[in-house]
């Protein structure tokens, strides 16, 4: 997510353990090198900062980033990367998320029921 959301998705991934106690929940707050760092909103964070920063990084199944980070009604971020740019990158398969605690919940409760 980015800086300014990363405190509530923290909160969010502590709620979700709660539910979910096997769970294992890590939040990543990328900064925005690519606009500067006075840009803190998960909106304006683009697919080459994701790279840049979660590279090498323990991830585990599943990537799960907000809608907001796309164009509007597209796998693409600001920077034209897309979805797939991401996984092949970080070697992960990344799922796309509502930016907000109940699509946080729905979509990591769905990856639960997939097994």
């Amino acid at each position: 997510t980015g800086v300014d959301a990363a405190p509530f998705v923290k909160a969010e991934a502590q709620r979700l353990k709660s539910v979910f106690p096997n769970l294992t929940v890590q939040v990543f707050a990328v900064n925005n090198d690519y606009f500067g760092h006075t840009i803190t909103v998960a909106g304006l964070i683009t697919a080459t900062d994701i790279i840049a920063q979660l590279k090498g990084k323990e991830l585990g199944s599943y990537l799960i980033l907000p809608d907001v980070m796309l164009r509007h009604q597209t796998d693409k971020f600001l920077d034209d990367l897309a979805v797939s740019d991401i996984e092949k990158a970080l070697d992960i398969s990344v799922k796309i998320s509502k930016a907000d605690g109940e699509g946080l919940f729905e979509t990591i409760n769905s990856l639960i029921k997939e097994g």
